[in-house]
């Protein structure tokens, strides 16, 4: 069944705890803390992962007739151009990027045409090197019953020594 533990009551407790109030003779309570003047100006700080990102036209307000007017004044006047510009550096970038891979591919053409060559000639070489070996390998050897009764006659002949 259903286990409880049993709790002995503790002789000291007073209920939960609550942080001492200590007296602080420099605190000043100024009812006017959170009232600003106006601002002059604004700081952002803004992380981006893509960089290009451009920011201008910020307004900071509670009144949305005003942003609507603020918008209509300077987005809608600079977004085509905006756009324009964007296009046309994204078009340069893709320009430049299509000329760096065909150099790329380029440069590997001339390096796998530069490995075939010295293949080429390392096994040329090689070819002339072993010419040597072959001429001395195309000498008529004995006849393999000739070669055993020679090395027959040099085995009896090294017992006889013995």
């Amino acid at each position: 069944g259903c286990v409880e533990a049993t709790q002995d009551p503790h002789p000291d407790y007073k209920g939960p705890w609550t942080p001492p109030k200590i007296a602080n003779p420099d605190f000043e309570d100024d009812p006017e803390l959170y009232v600003r003047t106006p601002m002059g100006a604004v700081g952002l700080e803004i992380w981006q992962v893509k960089s290009g990102t451009v920011f201008d036209n910020i307004i900071v307000t509670d009144d949305f007739d005003e942003a609507r007017d603020l918008a209509e004044r300077t987005w809608r006047e600079t977004k085509e151009a905006e756009r324009d510009m964007h296009a046309a550096e994204e078009e340069a970038k893709k320009k430049r990027e299509e000329e760096e891979r065909k150099a790329r591919e380029e440069d590997e053409k001339r390096t796998k045409k530069g490995k075939k060559a010295a293949a080429a000639a390392e096994e040329e070489e090689e070819d002339d090197a072993g010419d040597d070996d072959d001429e001395e390998e195309e000498k008529p050897k004995k006849s393999t019953k000739k070669a055993a009764a020679a090395a027959g006659k040099k085995g009896a002949a090294a017992s006889k020594a013995k």
